[in-house]
């Protein structure tokens, strides 16, 4: 007799469906939490923790934060709560109260441990872009420096200095004798010297 040979669908269909457990916050309410979540669920759960850790603003990664954001995507993910926009509130809730510890007691460990590790690597890739951009940045603008330091050495490299000093301080003296009410006629014009390559 040939044997059937099984698909990844065939697979796919013996997948139970997820499962929740009714877990008791008082003695009036309840809530559903998820053993284990779905693929969509499991990404964003990642997303919201890496996320959380990151000051987009700033571009820098905020460490003391990542245990908070671990146990606020617990609450939201497994257990469906709206987390309070009150940094303040949220912290309460997740430190305060023992809910965070009663829905990790339910979930899934070896899941809830793998994506853990997955937001580790996440967070590790971010901040790995985020120096090599810094870096990137920086060698651009030492480029763009070195570009006006050799521009301004070209400009320069013809000019005497001693003449650019006389020049400058002819003009400090014809301003200031204009200030005085001089009168400055033709013969007291200051032409600054000019660079070989103006032609003389």
């Amino acid at each position: 007799m040939k044997t059937k040979k099984m698909t990844f669908n065939m697979l796919a269909s013996k997948v139970p469906a997820a499962e929740t457990v009714e877990l008791a916050i008082n003695d009036e309410m309840t809530v559903e939490v998820k053993k284990r979540l779905d693929m969509k669920h499991s990404l964003q759960f990642v997303q919201d923790i890496v996320s959380t850790c990151f000051d987009e603003e700033e571009a820098t990664y905020i460490p003391e934060i990542f245990d908070v954001a671990i146990r606020i995507a617990t609450m939201m993910h497994y257990a469906g709560f709206d987390v309070p926009k009150d940094a303040g509130k949220a912290f309460a809730v997740v430190y305060e109260t023992d809910v965070f510890d009663r829905v990790l007691a339910v979930v899934d460990k070896k899941q809830f441990e793998e994506l853990i590790t997955g937001a580790k690597r996440k967070i590790a890739f971010k901040r790995d872009l985020l120096a090599t951009t810094a870096a990137q940045k920086a060698i651009e603008l030492l480029t763009r420096l070195d570009g006006i330091v050799e521009k301004m050495a070209e400009a320069t490299e013809n000019v005497n200095i001693g003449e650019l000093t006389d020049a400058m301080k002819d003009i400090s003296e014809k301003l200031n004798s204009q200030i005085e009410g001089k009168e400055i006629d033709d013969d007291n014009i200051v032409v600054m010297p000019r660079r070989k390559e103006d032609g003389e």
